[in-house]
């Protein structure tokens, strides 16, 4: 006896559904074969069968045809008053073309415009968080600056005091020199 168990596990990745599918059709072609050719009570219950499948697809149609109808009889009603583009088209169908035509220019250049503002504000302010940066990076460099003049400053007054040192060594020594120098001659 053949599962859709064992069909699986013979044939790799058949999903369960598959399996159990290919095994019905496989039995219902074994029992019309066995019973050779149908009878018109066996043609009667396949139309039968067949009618009542046809029927159920046709119901989910019409109820997916009935919500699509809904859906547009919606949108069909429905009222976008402040959209530019309805208004120019649907909004004050009474007005006159010329005057409808101005009213959406003058729409579309106030949004136009309130949107330059706000590009140009965010612009304005990346280059203010920039400037800021700078600015701070500026004050960092001019610290790191003064504290190496500082040190300049101090290296050379240390230098400075170790020529005075040496030059005083050198004194020190060369007037202890010439005094043992002239010793011998006295």
């Amino acid at each position: 006896l053949i599962t859709p168990d064992s069909l699986m596990a013979t044939v790799p990745k058949m999903p369960f559904e598959q399996a159990l599918r290919t095994l019905s059709k496989a039995l219902e072609r074994h029992e019309s074969r066995e019973i050779g050719f149908q009878t018109e009570e066996m043609i009667q219950r396949d139309v039968q069968k067949n009618l009542e499948d046809f029927q159920l697809e046709m119901q989910e149609i019409c109820n997916d045809v009935e919500q699509v109808a809904a859906q547009l009889d919606y949108f069909e009603r429905l009222q976008a008053s402040g959209d530019a583009s309805y208004d120019f088209y649907f909004g004050q169908e009474q007005a006159s073309e010329e005057k409808s035509s101005k009213e959406w220019i003058h729409t579309m250049v106030t949004d136009l415009a309130g949107n330059l503002t706000a590009t140009f504000q965010n612009g304005l302010q990346r280059y203010e968080d920039w400037q800021g940066r700078v600015e701070a990076e500026q004050d960092e460099l001019h610290e790191s600056i003064t504290d190496m003049q500082s040190l300049v400053q101090q290296h050379a007054g240390q230098v400075q005091d170790m020529m005075r040192a040496v030059d005083c060594l050198l004194d020190q020594g060369h007037t202890a020199g010439l005094s043992h120098v002239q010793s011998p001659d006295v």
